[in-house]
């Protein structure tokens, strides 16, 4: 009413924020675990992140990758990641980036920084890791130290990761220890 002016004042506030960050295998299972033992065409991390934008995905400028590998050297620096959900007016979505790791990869931990920028200069940065490893397969047999080795029968052999037993087992009649067929990591000293 002309008696009473009044007047409304609407201040934007750019927001940025995580959902989710996760690392995928090839069929899409979640895990932080992926081996070098797969086959070629299954060697694949996908990074993929969820975020949120109070404007919308539209303010979102670039996400963007930095993965090191176990030894410190730079695997990617500065990828970006695709926006693979959501559109520019939806105010959340996910954004992804396949990774192929080969037979031969360094075994261990590979840390990784993925950073969001905002339109406006609003950033968020995440800080995760994935491990690449591959499997032993051990067949253990217990044998006596005399000139001429004989099968030792009935030896309880435990191995350790660390102070933590990782496996237990005991020698048949023929020194063979059951369970055969142990699986071990080669990112750790047993």
């Amino acid at each position: 009413s002309p008696s009473y002016r009044s007047h409304v004042s609407v201040t934007f506030e750019s927001r940025l924020g995580l959902v989710l960050f996760s690392t995928f295998n090839q069929t899409g299972t979640q895990t932080s675990f992926f081996s070098r033992n797969w086959t070629a065409s299954s060697r694949q991390v996908t990074l993929a992140v969820s975020l949120f934008d109070a404007l919308g995905l539209y303010d979102i400028s670039s996400v963007r990758v930095n993965v090191t590998t176990p030894s410190g050297s730079s695997l990617l620096s500065n990828s970006p990641l695709i926006r693979v959900q959501g559109s520019d007016t939806s105010y959340n979505g996910s954004f992804g980036l396949n990774l192929t790791y080969t037979g031969s990869a360094v075994s261990g931990a590979y840390p990784s920084n993925t950073v969001a920028i905002d339109n406006s200069g609003v950033s968020l940065s995440v800080q995760t890791s994935f491990n690449i490893y591959a499997l032993w397969r051990l067949n253990l047999r217990t044998i006596s130290q005399d000139p001429v080795p004989v099968q030792v029968q009935g030896a309880a052999v435990t191995l350790f990761a660390g102070a933590v037993p990782v496996f237990s087992g005991l020698s048949n009649a023929s020194g063979w220890v059951v369970p055969s067929g142990v699986l071990l990591r080669d990112d750790s000293t047993y």
